[in-house]
């Protein structure tokens, strides 16, 4: 190392790092990980105390989560919107990590979603913490702090929803963070990161499609690079015995993370890995090519790029930068190579390890940009967050070679750099923190007019339920996915049973109705219908947005425009044909 923290290429093979001592400096970065981490703390208390409660996609995720201590364990994620590029294929996302990781969550704090929401909080807090253990190994104190400050305006940047949010592409983000230090770690020799990697990397991929390219770029860059160094200590003076136990864990852990995805490939009559490589390889599915992705590009790290804005982008995705953006974003792209070139040559290893993982993730994020299909999902803002850490990251390059180069320079000048950086940085992560606790924390890009919906149907419906009952749910007009799901992991998480005419995909195949005999049959009705009378059927629960304006205030229709006028109903028995 030299006296900034910089790891000098050049020694023999991998090397076993042990965790350094703490010191008196280490109580300042606990300090400042904490004050980065109370945001998303205090977001998703907010979230619970303001009525959050799971709808569509979040409460499949709850369903999936309960089953994975039951006889019917999830082995796949949750279901991709691919089908709508191609009816009657069926492609879910690769693995049901995400499922596994929620499932203790969900079963110890209860069936209201607190679960969901408090496994996700502990979710984007681990990964906090491990992306600033490891830019502590990397640069020290100074190092942390400046991390943990990039780190406190992307909590800010994600807004009000991400933080307390369980679905797949949202909770996936912050994970993805850590992996891109986990990365650079590795790539730095650090192989304590490996094992840690592995974990973070099978939970990205396996969480949605969108980060494949991502991880799968930044996975083959590390086997490579760990490979290489690995060849070169056993032609030197061999591997070392620690070494080996570190690849024995990490290979165990890959073996059991992938467990799933390989039996469900083996042993289902519809394997997915293969009708994701169908997919893949249709002619009937338009992306938006290497043009599209290009532009993403140069408009995520340009000036006012996309992780310095907290509010959504939206149609602006389909709008090409301006002349001026593409040129900055052409002069960012040629300082970070020169900056690697520079670095390769004066073999400073850890500024060469984060330079390389950062182009390896804009080059990721740009292939995973020009793979979205054309359309509605090729203009939604959760199809393109990953540019919100591929941006920090660029930022932290950046200032890490000016950092590397520049600031011994000032000292010798007579300046002192070092305070004067970590000042700005506690700086910086006071003043993120203190505007990210200013967000409303409700916020849902689903749509959270939805969530007073679910709450005054879900009690009068469980009132009116004999405890142990299955159910046949369904809603014959199709209201909407969000409030019948939202309905649906009610019931199952207080222990009823659920069978579908329609989301069996979704919320799993034991679930499909196939005739059996069940105890009663739900259907919800919507707008003028709601309330009146339907024939075989008791009313047992109603909403009506007028009685709620002040509840509703602030909040958005969700993705049907508005928020309808909502009735339930009950029967007994199997009513498979409902003429409202």
């Amino acid at each position: 190392m030299t006296e900034h923290g910089e790891t000098q290429i050049g020694e023999r093979g991998p090397r076993w790092r042990r965790w350094p001592r703490p010191t008196a400096a280490d109580a300042l970065v606990i300090a400042m990980v904490l004050l980065v981490a109370l945001p998303v703390v205090v977001n998703g208390i907010q979230a619970l105390r303001h009525g959050w409660v799971p709808e569509g996609d979040n409460a499949s995720i709850g369903i999936r989560a309960w089953d994975t201590f039951t006889r019917h364990p999830p082995l796949l994620g949750q279901r991709s919107t691919v089908w709508l590029a191609i009816p009657g294929e069926d492609v879910f996302h690769p693995g049901p990590a995400l499922f596994w990781t929620l499932a203790l969550p969900v079963r110890l704090f209860g069936p209201s979603g607190q679960g969901l929401v408090i496994g996700t909080v502990i979710i984007n807090v681990v990964s906090i913490v491990l992306a600033a253990v490891f830019a502590r190994r990397r640069g020290g104190t100074a190092g942390a702090l400046g991390a943990l400050a990039l780190l406190a305006v992307l909590v800010w940047s994600f807004g009000d929803t991400v933080p307390h949010d369980p679905w797949n592409p949202h909770v996936s983000l912050f994970p993805l963070t850590a992996l891109l230090f986990l990365v650079w770690s590795v790539l730095d020799d650090d192989l304590v990161a490996l094992p840690y990697a592995l974990v973070v990397a099978s939970f990205v991929a396996q969480s949605h499609l969108s980060f494949i390219p991502i991880v799968g770029l930044l996975g083959v860059v590390t086997l490579a690079v760990v490979a290489a160094r690995l060849w070169q200590a056993r032609r030197a003076d061999g591997i070392p015995r620690r070494t080996w136990t570190i690849l024995a864990i990490t290979g165990v852990l890959a073996a059991a993370g992938w467990a799933p995805v390989i039996v469900q490939q083996l042993t289902s009559s519809r394997p997915n890995l293969s009708a994701m490589l169908r997919v893949a390889q249709s002619s009937k599915v338009h992306n938006h090519g290497l043009g599209y992705g290009a532009d993403r590009l140069f408009a995520a790290i340009a000036w006012r790029p996309y992780w310095l804005r907290n509010a959504p982008i939206g149609l602006e995705l389909s709008v090409r930068p301006s002349t001026r953006a593409m040129v900055a974003a052409i002069v960012v792209l040629t300082v970070l190579v020169a900056c690697l070139a520079l670095a390769l040559r004066q073999r400073r290893r850890t500024l060469a390890a984060l330079l390389v993982t950062t182009l390896t993730l804009l080059v990721g994020s740009t292939v995973a940009a020009a793979n979205i299909p054309i359309g509605f999902s090729g203009l939604a803002t959760y199809n393109h967050r990953m540019w919100w850490p591929a941006g920090m990251l660029v930022w932290l390059a950046l200032g890490w070679s000016a950092a590397t180069w520049v600031a011994p320079r000032l000292r010798r000048g007579g300046a002192m750099p070092a305070r004067a950086a970590s000042a700005l940085a506690v700086g910086v992560v006071l003043i993120s923190g203190a505007a990210a606790l200013r967000h409303d924390s409700l916020g849902d890009e689903h749509g959270s007019g939805n969530f007073a919906v679910i709450r005054a149907l879900d009690g009068p419906m469980l009132r009116a339920l004999p405890p142990g009952g299955r159910y046949l749910v369904h809603a014959p007009d199709d209201i909407g996915f969000f409030v019948e799901a939202g309905l649906v992991g009610s019931l199952v998480l207080h222990g009823h049973g659920v069978r579908t005419p329609a989301y069996a995909k979704e919320w799993g195949a034991s679930r499909a109705y196939r005739g059996e005999p069940v105890t009663g049959t739900l259907v919800l009705l919507d707008g003028a219908r709601a309330g009146q009378p339907l024939p075989g059927f008791r009313l047992i629960a109603t909403f009506d947005p007028t009685q709620h304006r002040r509840e509703l205030r602030g909040m958005n229709g969700g993705i049907n425009g508005e928020i309808l006028r909502t009735a339930l109903y009950l029967a007994p028995g199997a009513v498979t044909q409902v003429r409202p």
